[in-house]
């Protein structure tokens, strides 16, 4: 027998030890490429969808989609196979779901970023929904999307497939349309900037280039009508940003004071004996996940094409929620048509019928600054409560107001509010912290006034137990105007007003 030398002997050992790795990885391998071949998911007949070179794909009988090794999405339809990207959308025309396929990063109104993967399945698209596909692919979802020159018009969702120069393709199951010029569209709770990749939901531009990054290389100054958008091209182009600061507006005395915020700001200069610092205000807005962005005439053109039972628009206000609708019933089954309110502060529900003769109803009686979920419903002759679309979380607003301080003295507060014009304020009361806690007097009230659009106050500190580089916080706690109730934050107040003495 031949013996091996000490040397030989690790050579060989170290061989079998590589060939049991090299099976371990290439059984790992195999392992994961028969599980991949194992997903699949049904594409139910009626659907649409794109391949990966936008072409339409219309199905009449069900389909399977299945994961190829490397990622990309495969329709098996009808003895074909399409090859549909990274990414596949699915709308399915009877019923309006919208099926995901792949990751895809949802952009939310708190600039917040979530990461959805595999399969998902979006029930409405009454909902506002807005994702980040890939490099310069996004998809909007909303009964309602307007372009904001109101030449361009679409619904339910809108593929978004930019070129290197701006321009973009804007696709769905009714429109394939190339933009020419920058465009920017709108829904019923944001805009997007689609050249400059930004979204806004009525507060600050988000970046959408900073979400896994963006080859466009679109810049205004440069921006070319006859630029074909070819994606071969090479170059670079910066991008800039202003950021506006506020001024200290009012007082008097040796301090001073800088506003804080983007673009404009209200401050607050400091009087004798108050040290500078900074001052911020707040202005309320519509915290809304709803708002009146998508033009009537747009709603107008949607309702005459639809031939669906659908919400087309939620739009809330002060004490109301309006509600424009399609229904569609040819063959008079609906024996009644209606939507379920509920408070989600209460509890309770209460239900408002719709004509269907008309396409909008007002939901009136409503509590202000509360939050409602909506579910529409239709009855038949055989059976009720059928759920034809749901809304959550749609909340009631308070008038648009602004909240500052004029001027600060050792011995005195000014404060000023300003409200929107529509809406006449009859009581309040003023809420003062000093580093986070309630100081005396508790409040300021100011409950029999009468009807004004503005607040004029001046508030004693004298004998407030406050020193140099404090936080002041001037926050409004409760507010009543017109006919509403009095509706009221004591945590966070609902507009307030703080800077450093």
């Amino acid at each position: 027998m031949r013996k091996y030398n000490k040397r030989t002997k690790m050579t060989i050992g170290i061989v079998i030890v590589l060939l049991v790795i090299i099976v371990i990885i290439f059984s790992l391998f195999i392992k994961k490429a028969i599980d991949i071949d194992k997903v699949e998911y049904v594409v139910s007949s009626n659907s649409v969808l794109f391949d990966s070179d936008e072409n339409l794909i219309n199905t009449t009988l069900e389909g399977v989609i299945k994961i190829r090794w490397g990622g990309d999405y495969y329709l098996n339809y009808n003895d074909e196979s399409y090859n549909l990207g990274s990414h596949a959308v699915v709308y399915n025309t009877l019923n309006s779901n919208i099926s995901l396929y792949g990751t895809y990063y949802e952009v939310t109104r708190d600039n917040e970023v979530y990461v959805v993967e595999e399969e998902a399945v979006i029930e409405s698209s009454i909902n506002s929904r807005f994702f980040k596909l890939d490099d310069r692919k996004y998809l909007i979802i909303d009964r309602t999307i307007e372009s904001e020159d109101g030449n361009f018009v679409a619904t339910n969702y809108l593929l978004v497939h930019l070129d290197k120069s701006g321009n973009a393709t804007l696709l769905n199951d009714k429109v394939s349309v190339k933009t020419i010029t920058p465009t920017v569209l709108k829904t019923s709770s944001y805009t997007f900037d689609i050249a400059n990749e930004k979204i806004n939901f009525g507060g600050e531009d988000i970046d959408l280039k900073e979400i896994i990054g963006s080859t466009n290389l679109y810049d205004a100054d440069r921006y070319d009508l006859n630029d074909s958008g070819n994606d071969s091209e090479e170059g670079t182009t910066g991008n800039g940003s202003g950021d506006g600061t506020g001024s200290g507006a009012g007082g008097t005395g040796t301090g001073g004071g800088t506003g804080e915020g983007t673009g404009t700001g209200d401050g607050t200069g400091a009087g004798t004996g108050i040290a500078s610092g900074t001052t911020q205000g707040n202005n309320t807005g519509f915290n809304n996940n709803y708002s009146n962005n998508v033009s009537d005439n747009a709603v107008s053109q949607i309702i005459k094409a639809t031939t669906t039972t659908s919400i087309i628009r939620v739009t809330p206000s002060i004490g109301s929620i309006s509600v424009d609708y399609v229904i569609y019933d040819p063959d008079s089954e609906y024996t009644s048509v209606y939507v379920e309110v509920e408070n989600t502060d209460t509890g309770n529900i209460n239900t408002v019928y719709l004509s269907k003769s008309e396409t909008n109803v007002v939901i009136n009686n409503l509590t202000p600054s509360t939050v409602y979920n909506l579910e529409f419903k239709y009855n038949t002759s055989s059976r009720s409560g059928i759920v034809f679309d749901s809304v959550e979380a749609v909340s009631t607003v308070l008038p648009d107001m602004y909240l500052s301080v004029s001027k600060v003295t050792s011995k005195s507060l000014d404060y000023v509010i300003n409200f929107d014009s529509n809406y006449a304020v009859t009581s309040g009361q003023v809420q003062i912290f000093i580093e986070g806690e309630a100081v005396e007097p508790i409040r300021d009230d100011f409950s029999s006034m009468g009807s004004v659009n503005s607040i004029s106050r001046s508030v004693d500190i004298s004998s407030f137990d406050v020193s140099s580089g404090d936080t002041v916080v001037v926050r409004l706690t409760s507010l009543g105007f017109n006919t509403y109730s009095t509706v009221s934050d004591t945590n966070d107040g609902l507009v307030s007003y703080s800077f450093r003495y």
